[in-house]
């Protein structure tokens, strides 16, 4: 029974193994697939040759996309107003390239916790490392060109137990 066990622990491991190299392999194939194009995607943060490869085999040719608006219709993070009455709100699209917008997630994400362990090396010893991220993302946020998501319409915060609008019976009637 041991001796069946640890043949097949060795299969296992021999698997492995291979496939681990034909990873590296299609890993080099795709980096310098990527690398032939002469895009300069892969000096961005978080975007590796595979996210690059990714997003080129998605998009193609970017001069197809007349304006950045169209570019982000397409990939699904252009926000959409999703109004009622005179009460303004928007929220992310979610039509568009799905496979495009996870590797745009995947970019942001990666970018999100290099900021935060920039934050974390730069901050200085007498202050609270929470409130310099905290400060560092509302700079970061600012500075953004993507556009930002209206979500001021009614703060938590003022939300009782009520209902929905606290005391008040609607917020565009406050007048």
């Amino acid at each position: 029974m041991r001796a069946r066990h640890a043949a097949a622990r060795a299969d296992y491991i021999d698997d492995l193994t291979a496939l681990d190299r034909k990873l590296k392999a299609l890993n080099k194939r795709i980096a310098e697939a990527v690398a032939a194009t002469g895009t300069t995607l892969t000096d961005i943060v978080g975007v590796g040759p595979v996210t690059a490869a990714a997003i080129l085999g998605e998009v193609g040719n970017v001069a197809r996309f007349p304006d950045n608006d169209h570019f982000a219709s397409y990939t699904g993070t252009a926000p959409i107003e999703v109004s009622s009455g005179e009460v303004v709100r928007h929220r992310l699209s979610r039509a568009g390239n799905r496979r495009l917008n996870y590797a745009l997630h995947v970019i942001a994400m990666a970018q999100k916790r290099y900021d935060d362990q920039h934050v974390a090396r730069t901050t200085p010893a007498n202050s609270p490392p929470a409130k310099a991220a905290k400060a560092h993302c509302v700079v970061s946020s600012d500075a953004s060109p993507t556009p930002s998501i209206d979500t001021s319409s009614t703060p938590r915060q003022q939300r009782s137990r009520k209902g929905r609008w606290g005391r008040h019976s609607h917020p565009a009637r406050l007048t």
